[in-house]
């Protein structure tokens, strides 16, 4: 279960609160217009933005309490960070960048790496650089690292935006074979209906720095404005 309950006041504009319930099985999709809000919740619950006031457990561990001064770094939150941008170090292999959170990190790995690689279907990339990567295989192989890093939740922040049709695709079906083999909550930030639809049975809303609702993803993209006609 993840259960936060967040004030974040930006200077010059409107504060935001973001209160949820989430369960911690399977992958919800996380909705909304430009600047609602979402990218924010995600660094706030990496431990990337601290948060004026609030309180954040995930399964069971409190990462974030500003009435007891509890604020665990980054890295202490133990989980998994995807961007739009893959953001792989350069001057490591692909092998070296997937394997670096438990190197450095003491990271428990969530998957063999074998299965990992396997799965995302990077085994033939391996000991490439990250500069001869398409942006489709960067981002398989920034979500094979994220995987490593993960021990209490995965985000991933908008991970196809940057990406054609067929690339868009082809790691959406990527993450949706990841989803089925985890027992953590996944928190996928996305525009796009059909990706909502075709990963997440459970969907959270927001709009103007608040959570307006969460509940089953079809009900919610029709609500919203999503899906026409169905």
């Amino acid at each position: 279960m993840v259960v936060f309950d967040y004030t974040k006041k930006f200077e010059g504009g409107p504060s935001l609160h973001l209160k949820a319930e989430i369960d911690g099985r399977g992958l919800v999709a996380v909705l909304g217009p430009s600047g609602s809000g979402k990218t924010t919740l995600a660094k706030l619950l990496a431990g990337l933005l601290p948060p004026d006031e609030g309180r954040c457990e995930v399964n069971g561990t409190v990462s974030d309490d500003t009435a007891r001064s509890v604020a665990l770094k980054h890295e202490e939150h133990r989980l998994g960070f995807v961007f739009q941008n893959h953001r792989l170090f350069p001057g490591m292999t692909v092998r070296e960048n997937i394997l670096y959170p438990v190197k450095y990190g003491g990271r428990t790995p969530l998957a063999d790496f074998c299965d990992l690689v396997k799965t995302l279907r990077i085994e033939a990339l391996l000991e490439r650089m990250p500069a001869t990567l398409s942006g489709g295989e960067a981002q398989r192989v920034s979500l094979a690292r994220a995987l490593s890093a993960a021990q209490n939740m995965l985000i991933l922040d908008e991970p196809t935006a940057s990406l054609d049709p067929a690339l868009r695709g082809d790691l959406v079906e990527c993450v949706g074979a990841i989803a089925q083999k985890t027992r953590f909550p996944i928190l996928y930030i996305t525009h796009t209906a059909r990706e909502a639809l075709e990963l997440a049975e459970t969907a959270v809303f927001l709009s103007g720095g608040r959570i307006l609702e969460t509940g089953p993803t079809k009900e919610i993209l029709q609500r919203h404005g999503y899906l026409y006609g169905e």
